[in-house]
């Protein structure tokens, strides 16, 4: 496809220039690509200059309202991308982590690591005693107490900490999870059945 560096009226299709009425009651001229800009354009889909229909040049050349010699093609650039490859589509969005929740959240860990030491509830804590600690917090918070009396730090932080506790330690030791809990469907057929041995 040919590409060219002056104006094509695309009212009537004829290039603008000494020999051209730049007052073309048709249409005004625009502008069509010069080649060499770094532009990386879609070849298949173009713009008829002639009726400014988005359309594949080879379906739209004959059939065009405006007609020849204005069928005249200006190729429509693809929306930018990045260059590279990565994929990560299936991965968890990291970006989508709040800045500030996770400083607080830090804050808490710095002042349980001051308190106990580095790294403390990795040892084990039963999720019983995770899960309460949250929900007072929480209760806390909806009593209207923003900061925590003893380290000054938010309410939601310590219990936001807790439950990230509470979330690993049911992957990294699942026998810690002590707390009440309903049971599946299959945990109930084997409860059952296991009382039913136990009686008999």
């Amino acid at each position: 496809m040919s590409s060219f560096n002056f104006n094509r009226c695309p009212g009537c299709g004829t290039p603008e220039g000494s020999s051209h009425d730049s007052d073309c009651p048709l249409l005004q001229p625009t502008p069509l690509p010069v080649a060499g800009t770094g532009t990386k354009h879609d070849q298949a889909m173009s713009r008829c200059l002639g009726c400014g229909v988005d359309t594949i040049m080879n379906e739209h050349e004959f059939d065009c309202p405006v007609g020849n010699p204005a069928v005249t093609f200006a190729p429509l650039p693809l929306a930018a991308t990045a260059g590279g490859t990565k994929h990560d589509s299936a991965k968890p969005r990291m970006d989508l982590l709040d800045t500030y929740a996770l400083t607080q959240l830090t804050l808490v860990l710095g002042f349980g690591a001051k308190k106990y030491a580095d790294d403390n509830w990795r040892s084990g804590i039963a999720s019983r005693r995770l899960l309460a600690a949250t929900l007072r917090h929480v209760l806390a918070y909806m009593d209207g107490q923003d900061l925590d009396e003893e380290s000054n730090l938010s309410h939601l932080a310590h219990a936001m900490c807790n439950l990230m506790f509470a979330i690993n330690l049911a992957h990294t030791k699942p026998e810690l999870s002590d707390h009440r809990r309903t049971l599946t469907a299959s945990e109930q057929e084997q409860a059952d059945l296991s009382q039913s041995i136990k009686e008999n």
